[in-house]
């Protein structure tokens, strides 16, 4: 029971709820009509006073005199309507218009364009055709360098070789052009050496004297012949020096011709010999050497140097025999 009765006065307060209006509503509804009421009371007053009517509200007057304020806002807006679209269809006529131009322009184009594909398309074929033939004239070309290079290795290797012969041809040339001047000179040239030893004198208190005779074998002249001559005492066994001490000097500066025999002589100051040491020479325990050298030019003006050397022979010493060494020419 008790559960009835508050179902009955929950339905009873949702319909008294759902009658009463919204507070916001009424508050709505109540600006509009003030709205309105200001808006006509604005119209009776700009009605009353002409002089203070746009152009606009006087048009309106004039023309729609029964209309309301809101029915002419209503007629204002419909001609601006009506004035746009009429100024959009001319707009949209011309725009057509200008699409339907522009599809035969384009159209033109695409024509103009596969014609120019197709040339596009020529010219390619002609490019290839020349890069084909351009492929194979490089061909040619390279072929034609290593050709060219090969030819030109081969005139430098043979130029090379040639030139290697020409200068082992000259060589050769010139070594035998040599061979024969040296040929030639060594036999005209002059020949100078000692043939003999003579007038050997050993005595006591005087130094060794002799004379040497020197000769040119050759056939042309010995130029500016110098000698050098000396003696000395060894003991048997012993060998010489071959030293030529002061005060000996070199012989003056001379020429001896061919077939010519010139004599020299040891030069002043030698060692005197005693007694004792010409006893011994004569008994064979000291022994005695004769020696010399020269230096001579022949006429092709080399140098050329002669020496000699002999021993005198006991017990007589007058004697002489010539030596195992020092007896040499060039």
């Amino acid at each position: 029971m008790d559960a009835e009765t508050s179902d009955d006065q929950g339905r009873d307060t949702q319909e008294d709820t759902s009658i009463l209006p919204p507070r916001g509503t009424e508050n709505k509804e109540r600006d509009e009509k003030e709205t309105g009421r200001k808006a006509d009371h604005k119209a009776e007053h700009d009605e009353a006073n002409p002089e203070k009517q746009s152009w606009f509200q006087r048009f309106m007057h004039k023309h729609f005199p029964e209309a309301k304020p809101h029915d002419r806002w209503t007629l204002v807006f419909t001609a601006v309507i009506a004035f746009s679209t009429f100024f959009y269809m001319i707009f949209a006529g011309w725009t057509l218009l200008e699409i339907h131009s522009g599809s035969q322009d384009t159209h033109t184009l695409a024509v103009k364009a596969g014609e120019q594909a197709t040339r596009t398309g020529d010219i390619a074929g002609a490019a290839n055709k020349i890069a084909t033939a351009a492929d194979k004239f490089s061909g040619s070309a390279d072929s034609i360098n290593q050709q060219s290079i090969r030819a030109v290795k081969a005139i430098e290797n043979a130029s090379a070789q040639s030139s290697a012969a020409s200068r082992q041809a000259a060589k050769n040339a010139e070594a035998t052009i040599k061979t024969a001047q040296d040929s030639f000179r060594d036999e005209q040239r002059a020949w100078v050496g000692a043939v003999m030893v003579t007038n050997i004198k050993m005595e006591v208190n005087q130094p060794i004297s002799f004379m040497a005779v020197l000769t040119n074998s050759g056939k042309t002249p010995a130029l500016h012949v110098k000698s050098l001559i000396a003696g000395t005492v060894v003991l048997r066994g012993q060998p010489p020096d071959f030293a030529y001490r002061p005060p000996q000097t070199v012989q003056s500066d001379f020429t001896i011709q061919p077939g010519m025999q010139v004599s020299n002589t040891p030069g002043p100051g030698g060692t005197a010999l005693t007694d004792e040491q010409i006893k011994a020479l004569k008994t064979g325990d000291l022994t005695t050497y004769l020696y010399g050298k020269m230096t001579y030019l022949d006429i092709s003006k080399r140098t050329h140097h002669t020496t000699f050397c002999v021993v005198v022979l006991p017990p007589e010493l007058d004697k002489w025999a010539w030596c195992d060494n020092y007896n040499e020419a060039d």
